[in-house]
Parts: structure tokens; C-alpha cells; sequence
């Protein structure tokens, strides 16, 4: 019979830098400091479920009875999974996906070669609000060696204390608690009927991401940053955190991808509107990663209490799609500017309605020049965003970052004045841009509103309208495919007189690497916002997002 030594050394092909190994009594290796785990460094021959913590009940003054533990559910521990039958991917949402995904776990930790097979992880379970959670008694059963396991997967995770017992707790309920008995103060219209189960889920997520290395993609909802001030975080926020710190490198080497998904908590948010969303900081949890290529997010507008700034040139995503978004110029300037090489861009407005009664208008000018910055390496640019279209700048946003100097409030914190000098940076760099259509030398694909496209063949010194110069002349020396929206023939003679001969080029063949051009002689449509009156009569016009398996 394999002991838990072995087992132990066997974990430690996936990093466990925590675990140490023994012959005879064991004892956890706790991390060099201070910490409340200092008093659990006992030895491990004390049957572990059974040993009731003095940290298993944090909100109360008394301990768990004995009893309680030992009537629970006394079923046989979970049965180990085949290589065959392990899922790539893994699905969290409801409660008997918490059961599936907690075998799941536990067959990983006594066989870890097995979290090799799992690619994706989506945690579709809403995570906008949330409360402090209440230790309950536990709702699961399982042995002494896979209770040793499950601590050290935990501590190795980046929990201890009482950290430790609170995600221990999570790891072991089996009911959402939908009816409020555990006194959540958070009220229903506070998302209180997320809470329970919104902590279950993200502490198993976190722990399979621990525990699978190949890992690539991950879906998720708003993290919760609504009620940070007084709540702790997420254990997905809190293991993000983790992984992205100076002091570690093991998780998340691989992933690849993350698609941040709309709240479906209708309390608080219609799916008709877009979602606010504190974008810049879900970001900053995982852009820096080794592997991380791509980030997708639909229906969002930004979180004004939110992140505003992101240093430039300092992040490893390449690829960035803001799916029928509503967003300012100068978030629109951090988000471009802050990739080191930015291959893949996508921006769509429209699809959702805004309870912004103002009106947006994207400053593109501004935005033409933070793309330029990746005028060498941008293979693929998908803009449509016509209807959010402006050709003014509106020069008192970018200003005060403009000046020679910057007056130091009073009350201004290290943090804000670290922000600042950012978004100056942004400012100072997307400004210093010169250049048109036919400098970004890597694109292949392009799908841009009819404006779009002819701002930027303009350039930033408006050469192309002064010289009537013709439009096909200034196309990327490179380009593939070409995507006019919006364009229609008889309404603007300026456009049909380019537009005509750059098709009669293309029929000619004289237009090099172009293979093909769309939206001339059939109407591509631009997006638009929602207006809820047209709601009914027109369904189509509201965007579906087909990344979230809920809808």
C-alpha cells in the first residue's frame, strides 16, 4: 500500500516547495515568519480529519463538536479517476459540479500526474458581491492521508493559519446555503445568494489551478472588487495575487488565456446593460505571467472607482479583444500601450445599453496613435466602433499629464502618485506617435468602420487629405483581408470616388498581398448601442456573448 511519504514525494513533481518529506512522524513545514501556523507544527500521527482545530470555527468562541463531524455523511471516499476519463475541462457552477470537481482534486493529490490532462477551467458562478464567510461544520468525508494531502495541497497554494482552516472549511461544504441560515449580513440585493457558493467554488478552482501545471485558459466572472473596502478577498483574487508576487514562479506557467465574462447577478446588473467592470485590475493579476498571450471581455464599462493605470510597454498580453465595450479615450490609450508587442486587437461598441445618460464618443485620433505604437507587430486589427467615433480631441483629459510638472497634493498617497506618473508615461508615448495606414507593416487583416479607415489613412499629419492621395496607395504593404463597415454607396462622394478605385485595383490585381475585400458591394452593418425601447421589437440587436456556457 503506498504511504503518504510516497505520496507526498510523488506530489512534489508539481513544485510542492512546502512539503517535506520524512521517514516516520511528519510534521508541515510551515514558512519562515511569524505566522499563526507556528502553534500547528505538531507531529501527524493524530488521526487529522478527526482533530478538530482550535481554528476550525473562526466566528465563534467554541469549537466544532466532535459529534457533528463524525454524523456527517460517512460515504466512501471518492474513487480515482482514469487518465481516460479526466476532463480538460473543468466547469464550476453548481453544487454537483463542486462534487465532481472536488473528486476530481482529490484523485490529482493521490495521483498529481493526472492534473497534467486539465487545459481549461471556467468558474461561471457570479463573484461580483461578496461577504465574509462563516466556517460551518464540514460536509464531506475523507480519510486521514487524504485530509494530509488536501492541508498540504492548501499550504502549498499559499494559505496558512488561519487562512488555512478558512479555505479548508470551503473545500468541505457540499451545500450553497441558499436560504441564509448561516447569517450572511450581506443583504439579497447585495448578491448575498452568491456568497456560500461563489467561496466554494473559487477555493477548489484555485487549488485544481495549483495542481494542474498545463493549465491554459481560464473563464471568469468580476472578481469583487464592489465591497473590498472592509471584505477580504476571493481565494481567486488571493492565489492570483500569489502567483503573480516576486516570490513565486511555479503556478500558472502555461496559461495562456483568460476571458473575463459578464455578472450574471440580474439583482444588480439587467444583461441588457453593460457591466461595470474593473478591468485594468483583473488584469494586473495575471498580464504578467510567462505564458499569457490573450484577455477577452465583453459587455463592460469601466468601473469608475476603479484601476486607472497600467505602466507601458510592461505587459506579456498580445492579444486583446473588447467585446461591445464602452470605454474613454484614455483607458482605451493604458490598455493598447501597456503590451510590450501587441499582435491581435479587437474593440466592438454596441450590442448592450449604457445607464450612462451621457453620451460616448471615442477620441480616435488618440486612439489611431497608441496602435501606432505597435505599428511593427500588429497582425490582425478588428475596429468597430464607428458609432462611438470622434475626430476631436478633447485636450483637458490629457492636459494635466502633459505638463512639465506635477503638483503633489496634500493627502496624495505613494500609490496615487505611482498611478499618475503612469498615465503620464501613456500620455507622453501615445503622443509622440507620427505615422498612417501604410506604416503598420505586420497587418494582415483588417475590419474597420468606413471613419476608421479613413482617419487613418489621413495619418497624424493629414498628408493623405491634402495630397488626394489615393486610398488603395496607402493600405499596409502586407494586408490579406480588408473589412469595410458601414459603408454605404451614394451618401459621402469622397468615399465612393476612393473606395471605387481601390475595388477596381483589386479586381486588376494590382493590390499585392490583398486576397480579398469585404463589406462593398454587400452592407456590413455597424454595431450600436441598445436602446432598451427597441428591445422588444428588435431581440437581435442585443450581443450574446457565446463564451459563457450560462446563456
Amino acid at each position: 500500500m503506498t504511504s503518504v511519504a510516497q505520496k507526498i514525494r510523488t506530489s512534489s513533481r508539481l513544485g510542492w516547495e512546502h512539503v517535506t518529506p520524512h521517514e516516520g512522524p511528519f510534521e508541515f513545514k510551515a514558512p519562515p515568519s511569524s505566522s499563526p501556523s507556528t502553534s500547528m507544527e505538531a507531529e501527524m500521527d493524530i488521526p487529522l480529519f478527526f482533530r478538530v482545530s482550535t481554528m476550525a470555527a473562526l466566528s465563534t468562541s467554541t469549537l466544532l463538536p466532535l459529534d457533528n463531524v463524525m454524523s456527517l455523511e460517512m460515504g466512501k471516499t471518492a474513487p480515482g479517476f482514469d487518465p481516460i476519463n479526466v476532463p480538460d475541462v473543468v466547469r464550476l457552477r453548481s453544487e454537483q459540479d463542486c462534487d465532481e470537481a472536488f473528486e476530481l482534486l482529490m484523485s490529482i493529490l493521490r495521483q498529481p500526474e493526472l492534473g497534467l490532462y486539465i487545459r481549461h477551467i471556467d468558474i461561471l458562478r457570479d463573484t461580483q458581491f461578496h461577504g465574509w464567510y462563516k466556517p460551518t461544520p464540514y460536509q464531506r468525508y475523507i480519510t486521514e492521508e487524504d485530509g494530509l494531502l488536501l492541508r498540504l495541497a492548501v499550504r502549498n497554494a499559499g494559505w496558512y493559519g488561519a487562512d488555512e482552516e478558512l479555505i479548508l472549511n470551503m473545500l468541505l461544504q457540499r451545500q450553497f446555503d441558499l436560504d441564509f441560515s448561516n447569517g450572511f449580513h450581506s443583504s439579497r440585493a447585495r448578491g448575498g445568494r452568491h456568497t456560500r457558493g461563489s467561496h466554494m467554488i473559487q477555493s477548489l478552482a484555485a487549488l485544481l489551478m495549483s495542481v494542474c501545471p498545463n493549465l491554459e485558459s481560464l473563464k471568469i466572472r468580476p472578481i469583487g472588487r464592489f465591497m473590498k473596502e472592509g471584505y477580504p478577498p476571493l481565494p481567486i483574487e488571493q492565489f492570483l495575487l500569489h502567483c503573480t508576487s516576486i516570490f513565486n514562479s511555479v503556478f500558472l506557467q502555461r496559461l495562456r488565456r483568460v476571458d473575463l465574462l459578464h455578472t450574471d447577478d440580474a439583482l444588480d446588473n439587467d444583461p441588457l446593460y453593460f457591466n461595470r467592470y474593473d478591468l485594468l485590475y483583473h488584469m494586473s493579476l495575471f498580464h504578467q505571467l510567462p505564458s499569457i498571450e490573450h484577455v477577452c471581455v465583453g459587455g463592460m464599462e469601466i468601473d469608475e472607482n476603479g484601476r486607472e493605470d497600467i505602466a507601458p510597454l510592461s505587459s506579456n498580453l498580445d492579444k486583446i479583444e473588447l467585446l461591445h465595450s464602452v470605454l474613454p479615450t484614455m483607458f482605451l490609450c493604458t490598455v493598447i500601450s501597456s503590451s510590450k508587442t501587441l499582435r491581435q486587437f479587437t474593440h466592438s461598441v454596441g450590442g448592450r445599453a449604457t445607464q450612462d445618460t451621457g453620451n460616448w464618443h471615442m477620441a480616435f485620433p488618440a486612439i489611431f496613435r497608441a496602435l501606432l505604437i505597435h505599428r511593427e507587430s500588429l497582425e490582425s486589427l478588428n475596429l468597430d466602433t464607428d458609432a462611438d467615433y470622434s475626430d476631436e480631441l478633447e485636450q483637458e483629459e490629457f492636459e494635466e499629464y502633459l505638463c512639465d510638472s506635477h503638483e503633489l497634493e496634500i493627502d496624495e498617497t505613494e500609490e496615487e502618485r505611482k498611478a499618475f506618473m503612469n498615465q503620464k508615461s501613456v500620455v507622453e508615448l501615445v503622443f509622440t506617435q507620427m505615422g498612417c495606414l501604410r506604416n503598420f507593416t505586420a497587418l494582415r487583416r483588417l475590419s474597420i468602420g468606413v471613419r476608421c479607415l479613413f482617419q487613418m489613412a489621413n495619418g497624424t499629419t493629414s498628408d493623405f487629405a491634402s495630397s488626394n492621395m489615393p486610398l488603395a496607395d496607402l493600405l499596409p504593404p502586407n494586408l490579406e483581408s480588408l473589412s469595410i463597415r458601414g459603408y454605404q454607396p451614394g451618401l459621402n462622394p469622397y468615399y465612393d470616388a476612393h473606395i471605387h478605385d481601390l475595388f477596381q485595383k483589386f479586381v486588376a490585381g494590382q493590390l499585392g498581398s490583398l486576397k480579398e475585400i469585404n463589406g462593398i458591394k454587400e452592407y456590413i452593418p455597424n454595431s450600436a448601442t441598445v436602446h432598451l425601447d427597441d428591445v422588444e421589437n428588435h431581440p437581435e440587436l442585443v450581443w450574446i456573448d457565446e463564451r459563457d456556457a450560462i446563456v
